[in-house]
């Protein structure tokens, strides 16, 4: 049996529905946006393990790789398990203190990251040197892939938001990878589509309306995706600066700030120094979704 031919992936996102003007324009820290479970309360649950999920590796690969399946929905987890051990044999296991810069925007690629454990900010510089929070990445997802697949510049900087842990790989591996396994190259190319998708789903939930509201669909969202049970409701795993939330909303701090204030009043959310807590979800849905103005349900002398 002889091997397929190597795929060539731009032709392959031409060919696709995405088309290749619209792919170009696809960017490697495209924000995760709410999803048909956001209105779920609590942080999603890993699937049950299977044989799909995780593949008896050898002694080199990191526990972070074999402990857990990789989420649903990432590269790792739409590959077989032959091809999820091919990636996981690429390049070495780095660890990245809090703080840690992975890629800077406008630098030049050199390599792909596959995050194992912990979280990443990902921001760029818009308009007037404003920062642009776009998204946190975190177990399973990819860094860098676009720019190595268009052997372009990074269009964001990835920052570890506490100890993280990645296997990092030459630009040139990971493509070669691609290209030369059919398979690899559809998931990819699924993987850029969902991005897309849910960057342009991010522009619209995410910037209408007042602010209160979507700060409140912020919240929501990052809780679903990165909650964690707290002794007072459910507590943002990843620490977010009111600048960073500001940008998450496209909003300016000084609203941001006035909308957490009267969340705070109303009892729907606890915040700190770089520490979120929501208290009521059932309350933040409301104001995200419905009622913001309804005061019977959510009094703003409410402790």
């Amino acid at each position: 049996m002889t091997d397929p031919d190597p795929v060539d992936i731009h032709q392959l996102l031409a060919d696709s529905s995405l088309g290749d003007p619209i792919s170009r324009q696809i960017q490697d820290h495209a924000p995760d946006t709410l999803s048909t479970t956001l209105r779920t309360h609590t942080p999603t649950q890993p699937r049950e393990n299977t044989d799909v999920d995780r593949v008896k590796l050898p002694g080199k690969f990191s526990s972070s790789e074999t402990s857990s399946p990789f989420p649903p929905g990432s590269l790792p987890a739409r590959l077989n398990p032959v091809l999820r051990q091919q990636l996981l044999s690429l390049g070495g296991i780095r660890h990245y203190p809090h703080g840690e810069i992975l890629m800077r925007e406008a630098e030049p690629y050199d390599e792909v990251i596959l995050i194992l454990d912990g979280f990443v900010k990902i921001t760029a510089i818009g308009e007037e040197n404003r920062l642009a929070f776009l998204v946190i990445r975190s177990r399973g997802d990819v860094l860098g892939e676009i720019s190595a697949m268009e052997q372009d510049t990074h269009t964001g900087t990835a920052t570890a938001a506490g100890p993280v842990v990645g296997r990092a790989m030459s630009a040139v591996a990971f493509r070669s990878f691609v290209e030369q396994n059919p398979p690899a190259a559809f998931a990819v190319a699924e993987m850029v589509a969902k991005k897309l998708r849910d960057s342009i789903r991010h522009r619209v939930e995410h910037v209408d309306g007042p602010v209160r509201g979507r700060l409140a669909r912020v919240l929501i969202e990052l809780a679903t995706l990165w909650g964690r049970p707290a002794a007072r409701g459910v507590q943002l795993a990843v620490g977010l600066s009111q600048p960073e939330l500001a940008a998450l909303v496209a909003a300016d701090e000084r609203s941001v700030n006035r909308a957490l204030a009267e969340l705070r009043s109303m009892g729907v959310v606890d915040v700190g120094y770089r520490r979120v807590a929501l208290l009521d979800l059932a309350g933040l849905e409301r104001i995200a979704f419905g009622h913001p103005n309804d005061k019977d349900s959510l009094s703003p002398d409410r402790t």
